[in-house]
């Protein structure tokens, strides 16, 4: 294929072109469409175009794609609604399209319950109702008769029993994540065998989960990830045979749930930001597929971690953000996994000696306490396209010339926030040019650090990319608020975007592994049946330095979706110097004022998804950034920001302002930033936990009214006398 050709993926079965002439679909085919759309508001979608057309047009309104048999008898085959302002119920007469393959209604506002009689469709393949407000129970006729069903992100609470008859040939992707589900499914769920990919993530799963006398035969990836729970009693090969992929990250898991002589198909194991405090089980070094191990965020010491180093067919290994202090001293027989991660450990000194037995083809350890020469952390890399992240350490004297004989992938090495000697050498300046993270490590090296403490909350800025920035702000339970405002990247579209955070910060240094970017709301209604993703991965890494400078390291992967660009548009990695614009009155105690109780986080719970992040500033005035949506149907993101003083506990903005005009990355051009003055807002904040706002827009899509608020999260303060 041609160099920048695009191919779009087709989501569904088959591929209805246009300009395909189609006769007129059969009368009851006619009819349940009709029904539909006056079942779900069709009246108000956001595009109904030729709906309700006279016979025979049917195959050409929104949303409809339709296919020809070989008898010559033309049937809907494709429904796909969605994000387009659907309400109300699904009807009965939707089964009345009976030789539909695939249903996407995703996105949208439909409540009520599931129809059970999906089950009786003979062809439906793919139902996809994600991101709407159903209720009641998942109906049990469904397992196993579709090749993807998914129901993430509504408001279902259960299961129903009775369960249909499977279908043979596809792969069954269950997905009910995001729902308010306490319980697994059922024993006759689990029995059929129907289930081969299930998600359980995010929903009401708590305590213990007992699997013993339980089979889920064919069950191959079970996500229970984002849950609060404690334990996991009788997973075995006897009751989930052919498991291959676990995911138990971010519960509060203090048991291990597998050793070596259980699930002996499993290659992943996810269980990140748990609270594992014991060693691994006797024996999991004996585990037979295991390949991806992920460990990070939890209590585990390094010296009790040897059985993890002795596992010969781990291929990824991550233990970062744990109290390891040490690596063990001498494992059995010391493995090679090819990724490892050591972040933010607690690490010091040199490896051990079996480290150099490795050969490692990424290794992170990031944000340490290492110190001396980092040869000794060389000796286990392998010789071509490798990843080595040795930043935010203690590392000094000379960078070896050894290192320009290793074969670094691009942006594969980052020496950052250390101490080396300089000048580093022309080929050293060579290398780094081509392969270093974010710019030359002469622009990070020798530069002191400062810890992270409430101090940091407030606004900055790169003084060369005026009109973007980041609002930063550490809570008071210990966590850190960031968001980002600015531009799409050039590989996307929009003209406002932002993103957020919350994380755990780590000494000096807090990283966002991907900002998260809601998107599908709409101003005043917040995000709705939208959902938070985005067609950028943005990570962020930052490190706090001394005179009021933030390190910010930046690394923007485009994502576009349902397509495939051909070749791929470049990732944009950068470092920056960021200047603080604005301090937090409160955060030390010669900065103290009488507001200083507003600074945080406000919303209206009616419109989820969008809201204030408020600063109130050493000099009394108060900050605010609206994060919100564009007023159309559009769902891209919207920000506005503004300055004012405080009457009483009201605090008014006249000029709230609206930039717009530029792109994220490389192209960023601050001269081509527009601050369109958006109207006014007032903020009246009756006690610590609610309030009301006021707006008043010059765009009359935008409008004006009021609302009121609660505080979302509140900003940590000094302790002063």
């Amino acid at each position: 294929m041609k160099a920048s050709v695009i191919r779009i993926l087709c989501l569904g079965l088959f591929c209805t072109f246009a300009g395909a002439a189609f006769g007129q679909v059969p009368e009851q085919e006619r009819q349940a469409l009709i029904d539909f759309y006056q079942a779900s508001g069709g009246d108000h979608w956001i595009d109904n175009d030729g709906w309700l057309g006279e016979a025979g047009s049917e195959c050409e309104w929104f949303g409809v794609s339709c296919h020809t048999s070989d008898e010559a008898i033309t049937s809907v085959r494709t429904l796909d609604l969605s994000k387009n302002g659907l309400t109300g119920s699904l009807p009965d007469s939707l089964l009345d399209l009976a030789r539909l393959v695939e249903l996407r209604l995703d996105g949208n506002a439909i409540e009520g319950p599931i129809l059970a009689s999906f089950g009786g469709m003979p062809e439906l393949a793919r139902l996809k109702l994600a991101g709407n407000r159903l209720s009641g129970p998942v109906p049990g006729e469904l397992v196993g008769l579709f090749g993807r069903l998914d129901l993430r992100r509504n408001q279902l609470d259960g299961y129903t029993e009775a369960v249909g008859t499977p279908t043979t040939g596809v792969s069954r992707f269950m997905l009910l994540g995001g729902n308010p589900i306490r319980t697994l499914p059922p024993q006759s769920w689990r029995s059929s065998g129907a289930i081969s990919h299930l998600e359980l993530d995010r929903t009401a799963l708590s305590g213990e989960l007992d699997f013993e006398m339980h089979p889920w035969p064919g069950l191959q990836t079970l996500d229970l990830s984002g849950n609060a729970i404690t334990s996991l009693s009788g997973i075995d090969s006897g009751t989930l045979e052919n498991l291959l992929r676990l995911y138990l990250n971010d519960n509060k898991i203090d048991q291990w749930p597998v050793s070596g002589q259980t699930l002996t198909r499993l290659g992943v194991l996810d269980l990140t930001a748990n609270n594992l405090h014991e060693p691994p089980p006797a024996g999991l070094s004996n585990h037979p597929k295991l390949w991806g191990l992920y460990l990070g965020r939890n209590s585990l010491e390094g010296q009790m971690l040897g059985e993890l180093f002795s596992m010969p067919g781990l291929w990824y290994l991550e233990l970062h953000h744990n109290p390891l202090n040490a690596l063990p001293a001498a494992p059995a027989s010391p493995s090679s996994p090819v990724r490892l991660d050591l972040s933010h450990a607690g690490l010091e000194g040199p490896p051990p000696a079996w480290f150099a037995d490795m050969t490692l083809a990424n290794l992170n350890v990031a944000g340490n306490r290492l110190g001396g020469e980092i040869e000794p952390w060389l000796a286990g890399m392998r010789e071509s396209r490798i990843r080595l992240n040795l930043s935010n350490n203690r590392f000094d004297g000379p960078i070896p010339e050894t290192l320009a004989d290793l074969d670094f992938a691009a942006n594969g090495l980052d020496l950052c926030w250390n101490d080396f000697d300089e000048p580093f050498g022309s080929e050293l300046d060579a290398l780094f040019d081509e392969v270093h993270h974010g710019g030359h490590p002469g622009n990070c090296n020798q530069r002191q650090l400062e810890d992270i403490d409430p101090t940091i909350s407030g606004s900055w800025y790169h003084p060369g990319r005026d009109g973007e920035g980041y609002t930063i702000m550490l809570l008071d339970n210990g966590l850190l608020l960031h968001y980002w405002f600015g531009y799409p990247s050039p590989f996307t579209g929009g003209w406002q975007k932002w993103a957020f955070q919350l994380v755990r910060p780590k000494s000096a240094a807090a990283a966002y592994p991907v900002s998260l970017a809601p998107y599908g709301g709409r101003f005043g209604y917040g995000l709705g049946s939208g959902h938070i993703e985005d067609h950028d991965t943005q990570e962020v890494d930052m490190v706090r330095l001394t005179g009021n400078k933030l390190g910010v390291r930046v690394d923007l992967q485009p994502f576009p979706p349902n397509v495939i660009i051909d070749p791929p548009p470049p990732s944009f990695h950068e470092r920056f110097i960021h200047t603080r614009l604005t301090h937090l009155a409160g955060t030390a105690c010669d900065s103290e004022q009488p507001h200083q109780w507003i600074s945080g986080a406000w919303y209206n719970p009616d419109a989820d998804g969008e809201g204030f992040i408020v600063e109130v500033l050493d000099n009394g005035r108060g900050v605010v950034y609206w994060f919100t949506y564009q007023p159309d149907q559009s769902g891209h993101q919207a920000w506005m920001m503004g300055d004012g003083d405080f009457d009483g506990d009201t605090l008014i903005i006249d000029n709230l302002v609206q930039p717009t005009g530029t792109r994220f990355g490389p192209d960023f051009d601050p001269d081509e930033v527009e601050f369109t003055h958006w109207g006014s807002l007032v903020m009246e904040f009756d006690n610590d936990l609610d309030g009301h706002i006021w707006f008043d827009s010059v765009d009359e899509d935008y409008g004006s009214g009021d609302y009121p608020i609660e505080r979302l999260a509140r900003a940590k303060l000094a302790e002063c006398d």
